[in-house]
């Protein structure tokens, strides 16, 4: 995918539109840039899976509770 949306140039004769049907490749493809994950999130997502690995039993709401209970939330 990532090679033929290379082949795609504004600067073609070609609209945009016609190249991506050529090519087979969505033309939201184009537009789209992917957003890094926060720092925060990250984070929070490293502490839930520490949570977890020591915790494989647990479901939702014992996950619910963890986060919880490190949040200060009742």
């Amino acid at each position: 995918m990532k090679e033929r949306r290379g082949y795609i140039s504004e600067k073609d004769d070609l609209s945009l539109r016609k190249q991506c049907e050529l090519l087979s490749v969505n033309r939201s493809n184009l537009y789209y840039e992917p957003v890094p994950e926060s720092e925060e999130n990250r984070a929070m997502m490293r502490l839930m899976d520490e949570h977890y690995l020591g915790n494989s039993t647990h479901r939702v709401l014992q996950m619910r509770d963890f986060l919880s209970r490190l949040s200060g939330e009742p």
